[in-house]
């Protein structure tokens, strides 16, 4: 993420409000390493608020459930490339065959050995940990957190009873939606009118230039 962080300085977009959009635990992990990067340059970017889209997840238990749904799920977007002429359906096969081969059936072995799964982690943090405890680093930045009642990889429960009661038993600003029915990162699409009133509230808020 270095090299966003100098795109953003070359636009002179570090010395403006930036909001900052998360879709899943992938895109908290680039925020992250945003983080991260700004954090060793010196840079402090000008945080005006954090919407979390169906985020931020507990950390992956490996089950031989989730590695086949995982897989499929890879497989799907896989093919979206191919439909979308972006890849060969030889290159669809090869890419989910790769993703089983490399992580997914040797994450099942380290379980199954009763080792700790090291994912995606970041200075030893797991991306949806980052955050969960966000609040904690950026106590007074306000969050937006968009998520479902069905979304199989963020449990709605996890969400209220972990994310959202640790900002509520201090205080820390936040706004939470559940939308009804959505599947992951699927908000947008299912309830486009009020997701885009709800973000357009959120910024409007809480932009405090300065």
């Amino acid at each position: 993420m270095d090299n966003v962080l100098t795109q953003l300085d070359e636009y002179n977009i570090c010395n403006r409000p930036v909001y900052v959009h998360c879709l899943s635990d992938t895109g908290v992990m680039c925020y992250q390493g945003l983080d991260v990067a700004a954090r060793r340059s010196g840079k402090d970017l000008n945080i005006q608020g954090v919407v979390w889209d169906s985020c931020c997840g507990p950390y992956p238990q490996v089950t031989v459930l989730r590695v086949l749904v995982f897989t499929a799920v890879w497989f799907l977007c896989c093919l979206q490339d191919w439909t979308g002429g972006e890849a060969s359906l030889k290159d669809c096969f090869v890419s989910s065959y790769e993703m089983l081969r490399d992580i997914f059936i040797p994450a099942l072995v380290i379980k199954w050995e009763g080792k700790p799964n090291p994912f995606c982690l970041i200075e030893g943090v797991w991306a949806g940990d980052f955050g969960r405890d966000y609040y904690k680093n950026r106590f007074a930045t306000p969050e937006l957190f968009l998520y479902s009642d069905t979304d199989f990889y963020l449990p709605y429960h996890y969400m209220e009873n972990t994310v959202l009661a640790m900002r509520q038993n201090v205080g820390a600003p936040f706004r939470k939606v559940m939308f009804k029915g959505s599947a992951h990162v699927a908000h947008l699409r299912n309830h486009y009118k009020s997701y885009i009133a709800e973000i357009h509230e959120f910024v409007t808020q809480n932009n405090n230039i300065k």
